[in-house]
């Protein structure tokens, strides 16, 4: 259980300074002044920001309580190491994985009659999908 326990004290940890930037983000996205062009852009990442810090604050709070009760720590290992949520998570992120790339090729096909900019666009995201794909497949082939 101690083993745990560090690991949910490092989580807290980078909880802290992933808040740490996001707060420093959002500030400079009110002092620096941006052009005009740039502000839909500015507001979606500066939302992006404060939803990291409240989830970010959820998690510090959740691990900081379950850090100070030993009984919520054995609760937090056991849901955390549960063999049927692990397989669970699994399925659905194959499933999801296969059916958002398939997904992509349709609406490429699709965008392909409309405007090619953003056809070659969707290209590019699913071969980076199936790149990435690939590398974990080759990293967790040679872990395991």
């Amino acid at each position: 259980m101690e083993e745990f326990k560090r690991i949910i004290q490092k989580r807290n940890l980078i909880l802290k300074g992933s808040i740490l930037v996001c707060i420093i983000l959002s500030i400079m996205f009110y002092v620096i002044p941006f052009e005009k062009t740039y502000e839909i852009g500015i507001s979606f990442q500066l939302g992006i920001c404060i939803g990291i810090l409240f989830l970010g604050l959820l998690g510090i709070y959740k691990y900081s309580k379950a850090l100070k009760d030993e009984q919520m720590l054995k609760k937090l290992y056991i849901e955390e190491h549960d063999e049927r949520k692990m397989m669970i998570k699994q399925k659905v992120g194959q499933s999801s994985l296969i059916t958002i790339v398939l997904s992509l090729a349709i609406i490429t096909c699709v965008s392909a009659y409309m405007n090619m900019l953003v056809t070659k666009t969707l290209i590019c995201v699913i071969y980076g999908i199936l790149f990435i794909t690939l590398i974990f497949k080759i990293y967790y082939s040679k872990k395991y």
